[in-house]
Order: C-alpha cells, then sequence, then structure tokens
C-alpha cells in the first residue's frame, strides 16, 4: 500500500516515508498519521490549489454559451434539413466540413459526435409527429392516401399518408408503410398504426379513402368494404389513371388476336430473363420496377407487357432483337432454342408487327390523358369527365388512322416481304386489320366511357366549387360532409382564388394527394 500522492512526489529519494516505497501496516492510525504530517499536507494543499488554477484557465479559455448554442443551432439545422430532403446521413458529416470550409463556425465535438445525428432526427421525428397529431385533433375531417410500393428486394406494401386541413392549406404527412394481403388486415394495420399517434378512435374524423385501385383496396371484399364500417361518412376515390389501365388492359387481353400478340410478347420478355440468368448476355428490351414481385403477385402476368414503356421498346428495338436471335440461335442453350424458333418467327409476322403497333398507339393515346390531366398544369377536377369522353373518341375514330401507325400499315400493305430492311411474312391484309383494330379500339372505347360515367357523380359533386356558380346556397352535395351550405365553403376558400387555379382548391378541401391520379 502507498500514498498516491507522495510517491509521485518523492519516490526515489533518499528518505523516503513507508507510504511512498509502500507498506503491509494496513492499520488505520498509521493512515490517519500519514494524513497528518507535513510534507503530505504541503503536497495536498499544492494539488488543490493546482486543480483551481487549472480550472480557472479552462473557464476563461472556454468560449460563450451564446456562441456554443449558435453552433448547436447550426448543426440542428443541418440534419433538419438532410432529414426533410430525405438524404443519407452519411452526407452530414460532409456538409458540415464544407460549411466550415466556407467560414460557419461549426468547429467543435458536436462535429463527429456519435450521438449528435441519431439525437438530433430522433428530436426532429417526435416534434414533428407531435405536430401532426395536434393538427389532427383540431382538423374536423382527415384523409388516407394509400400508395402501392415495393421495396428494393419486391416485397410490396402500402404507404399510408395523412392529409389534413390546416390554414386553408392541405397538409400530407407520410405515416409508415402496412404490409397486409388483405383488406381487413390492411384495415387493422392502419388502426394500430394512427393508436401509435395518439388517436383512440382513429376513424371517426376520417372523410376521404384515397388508393392506387389495387384489388385489394376495392369495395368488394377489401379495404374500403372494412372502413366503411368504422368510419361514418367514406368518400373513396381511387387513382383514376390506375383505375382506367386496369380495366383496359383486361378487355384487351379477351380479345382473341391481342390475346395472341400478348402471349408472345410475354414469352419474349420471360426468353431474355431466363436468358440473362443463365448467360448474362441479352438485350435490355425493358427492366420492370419489380420484377420478381409483380410476376408472383399478378394473376395475369401477361398482362405486365401491356405497357408503353415496354411496347415502345419492342418497336425501337426491333431489329435488334431479331437480329440477335437469329446471329445467336446455334449459341442459345438447346433447352431454349424452341422458343427462341418460335420469337423469331413471331417478330418476323408482318400481322403481329402490326397488331403490336396499334397496341403502342392505344396506350399511347392513355398516356396523353395521363399527362393531360396530371401535373401543374392539370384542367380542373370537374372538366376530367370531358377529357375522358375526347379520349374515348380519339381512341375510336383515329387511331387507326393515325400519323404513326398509317406509314406502317402502308410499307406492310406494299407485301415486297421485308420491313425496315428485314424480312417478314406477306400474309397482312389490311382489310382484315382494319376490322380487328375497330373492334379492339370500340372495346377500349367503351371501357373509358364507363370510367367516365362511374366518375361523373363524383366530379359533379366538385363542380359546385365552380366561380361560375357562385353564389349557389345548397347542401345538396355536401351535407353529408359536414358542410352547411356551398357558400360557406364557397367564402372559406374565396381568399385562395387569385393566387391558385380552382383543382387546387378542390384537392385541398378533400386532402387528397391528387384527385384524379
Amino acid at each position: 500500500m502507498h500514498c498516491v500522492l507522495c510517491r509521485e512526489a518523492y519516490f526515489g529519494q533518499e528518505k523516503c516515508v513507508p507510504f511512498v516505497e509502500g507498506t503491509n501496516n494496513f492499520k488505520v492510525s498509521v493512515i490517519q498519521k500519514h494524513e497528518k504530517t507535513t510534507a503530505h499536507r504541503n503536497l495536498l494543499n499544492k494539488s488543490e490549489a493546482e486543480r483551481k488554477k487549472l480550472a480557472h484557465s479552462f473557464r476563461t479559455k472556454k468560449k460563450p454559451p451564446e456562441d456554443s448554442r449558435s453552433r448547436f443551432e447550426l448543426l440542428f439545422k443541418t440534419v433538419y434539413e438532410i432529414q426533410k430532403s430525405k438524404l443519407s446521413f452519411s452526407q452530414f458529416p460532409v456538409l458540415v466540413s464544407r460549411q466550415i470550409q466556407n467560414g460557419v463556425p461549426l468547429e467543435g465535438r458536436y462535429t463527429n459526435h456519435h450521438h449528435v445525428v441519431p439525437d438530433f432526427s430522433k428530436y426532429i421525428a417526435m416534434s414533428m409527429i407531435n405536430d401532426t397529431v395536434a393538427d389532427i385533433y383540431q382538423a374536423k375531417h382527415f384523409g388516407i392516401v394509400l400508395d402501392d410500393v415495393s421495396d428494393v428486394v419486391g416485397s410490396r406494401k402500402d404507404a399510408v399518408y395523412i392529409t389534413y386541413l390546416k390554414d386553408c392549406a392541405k397538409r400530407t404527412k407520410f405515416l409508415g408503410l402496412v404490409d397486409s394481403d388483405n383488406g381487413v388486415g390492411i384495415a387493422l394495420a392502419m388502426v394500430q398504426m394512427l393508436a401509435k399517434f395518439g388517436l383512440p378512435s382513429p376513424f371517426e374524423k376520417l372523410l376521404c379513402l384515397t388508393t392506387d385501385g389495387q384489388t385489394v383496396h376495392q369495395a368488394d371484399g377489401g379495404l374500403q368494404m372494412a372502413l366503411a364500417k368504422e368510419a361514418p361518412v367514406l368518400y373513396t376515390m381511387d387513382c383514376l389513371v390506375h383505375k382506367l389501365e386496369s380495366v383496359v388492359k383486361p378487355v384487351l387481353f379477351r380479345h382473341l388476336q391481342v390475346r395472341g400478340c400478348t402471349d408472345k410478347l410475354y414469352k419474349l420478355f420471360c426468353f431474355f430473363r431466363d436468358l440473362q440468368k443463365k448467360t448474362g448476355s441479352t438485350v435490355d428490351i425493358w427492366t420492370p420496377s419489380s420484377p420478381a414481385d409483380q410476376h408472383a403477385r399478378s394473376p395475369n402476368p401477361q398482362l405486365l407487357v401491356l405497357n408503353l414503356k415496354f411496347l415502345t421498346a419492342i418497336i425501337e428495338k426491333w431489329s435488334s432483337v431479331t437480329s440477335f436471335l437469329k446471329d445467336n440461335y446455334h449459341n442459345f442453350d438447346r433447352k431454349l432454342r424452341p422458343d427462341a424458333s418460335e420469337i423469331l418467327t413471331c417478330l418476323k409476322s408482318s400481322v403481329f408487327i402490326a397488331h403490336v403497333h396499334l397496341l403502342r398507339e392505344i396506350f399511347k393515346t392513355l398516356n396523353a390523358f395521363l399527362e393531360k390531366t396530371t401535373g401543374s398544369l392539370s384542367p380542373a377536377c370537374y372538366t376530367v369527365i370531358d377529357e375522358l369522353k375526347a379520349t374515348a373518341t380519339l381512341i375510336t375514330n383515329q387511331i387507326s388512322l393515325g400519323p404513326s401507325l398509317v406509314p406502317v400499315l402502308h410499307e406492310l400493305q406494299e407485301r415486297t416481304g421485308f420491313f425496315q430492311g428485314m424480312a417478314v411474312t406477306q400474309d397482312f391484309d389490311i382489310e382484315t386489320f382494319h376490322i380487328i383494330a375497330e373492334d379492339v379500339c370500340r372495346c377500349v372505347s367503351q371501357q373509358v366511357l364507363q370510367v367516365a360515367s362511374q366518375c361523373s357523380e363524383s366530379l359533379l359533386k366538385f363542380s359546385v366549387l365552380d366561380p361560375k356558380n357562385w353564389p349557389e346556397d345548397s347542401d345538396k352535395h355536401f351535407g353529408a360532409y359536414g358542410i352547411e351550405t356551398i357558400r360557406e365553403l364557397s367564402n372559406e376558400m374565396h381568399s385562395l382564388l387569385p393566387e391558385k387555379p380552382i383543382s387546387d382548391i378542390i384537392l385541398e378541401w378533400c386532402s387528397y394527394k391528387f384527385f384524379v391520379t
């Protein structure tokens, strides 16, 4: 046993007390006697004075608390912007270093402290959650938006957003992800999710539900039916573009000629997918967003190729795909050769070429409707009916005589045995094609008109917000939704009219991410 203080000061000197060299005498009286010695007391006083001097020196050198708080606030704002912009937090040190280089006073332990970013992030998240909960408690109604998403491994989930009005402006907040294969399961998952946000009766204020038109969200046995039992009034709206696509594709697939063409296109896609798995060699014709999950969940995976992007890729790369199959046929695995031969024969069919171009024109027209009715230049919601009817008319009257299709038909009709410089069959008949094209376009047009009729009642409810109809004083349309009079709603939104188009006002009141999309 030794005295640390005395050992550091006197160790190695000729005259050393036992507590410097070390002693085995553990009696309390001996220890107390050493504490009272002059040498030990002098060292103790000297050490205490040095500690006070060091502490005083540290306090004088330390920056003012205001400077520390200012630096802390700058770092907090940096983390907040990272989270708000949805960037990776690995960018935090990079951004801080760049700010320091630009003269921002951020030097200090906060720049590399491993607790700073997680604590900042957690605090920001909790603050945002608390603000959202407070807003929802104040709001008369709120809406739920479900968006079908998939992760990097192809697992399909529903992203849940909550939308509500605050100060006559729409707010949309992301709540989380739910995973279920049926509507009841999604409803229960949403109850649990909203309960975590402190909402004991989450669906009492639920006014509107917006989905992307998936089967699991529909009214018959889906989410809408499950929520209808909980929500007193539930206004539902499917994504119009998804809904239009979901009704058009099955109708096309039921058509005999289109089904044959679709089967061949799907076989082509599967062939190149399998070829890439086996050899790593392929022609990049199309890459769906999540192929494994889409093919696993879709009851009709062939419908996936009825896609503008895929049809355009096939048409643009038709000659290169055909040449690739022809030149590499003998290099393919024997198991792939029968499919390669069948696909090659199909690609060289003039009838197949004409049908692919027809399908591409149909989906180009539908895509034109999408571009016209979405985005920053989208028309007012109540004009969408006219846009749908115009699209149906365009499909019926102009597809087969369109500027993109006529040159193709003319080249095939000449029956020279060549298309784009490559040999093809000469079995194309223009009259037969026009009969088939008219039938296909008529079926698609009828489906578009049917969607328009289904949307008419919903969209006409909001046509009363057109300034041309003011001041209409009637609760005919909105009485069930808690709005006493149209005039009351009009007055509330009137101040926003000079700044925002009528479609945006409708979006805000309904709390929809998009009304028609």
